[in-house]
């Protein structure tokens, strides 16, 4: 076999070995609403060197898992993300600045209160 051809395919067999297509994902902060049914989970992914981190923001039923879930809200290159309960139901997402991949203002479970939680985002102290 030629030895450029070797090369090559040790570089290929090499490349395949170091691509791994999972995620790092950690959970950053927690915070139950007022009436302590639900909560919302703040999770940061980190899919490698390449990419910049990915941030998720899950609305669950209080004490389980965000990983089956749809996120509300999910970014990259955020600045300055700040999470609160307005109120029971009401989640207030501010940040400085971000690229929105996906935002949607409610979320519903039919364990808990179905269609009764509002998200809203807040840019610069004005809610949009």
């Amino acid at each position: 076999m030629p030895k450029l051809i070797r090369i090559t395919i040790i570089l290929l067999l090499l490349s395949l070995v170091g691509c791994d297509n999972t995620c790092d994902n950690e959970i950053l902060q927690r915070g139950v609403d007022p009436s302590g049914k639900v909560e919302f989970i703040y999770v940061r992914g980190n899919c490698g060197a390449t990419t910049s981190y990915s941030h998720h923001i899950y609305i669950v039923p209080s004490g389980k898992s965000h990983e089956k879930i749809e996120s509300v809200f999910t970014v990259d290159k955020i600045e300055k993300l700040e999470l609160k309960w307005l109120a029971s139901a009401q989640l207030q997402i501010s940040y400085k600045a971000a690229r929105i991949f996906k935002f949607t203002n409610f979320w519903q479970s039919k364990e808990v209160d179905n269609f009764k939680y509002e998200v809203k985002i807040n840019l610069n102290d004005k809610s949009i």
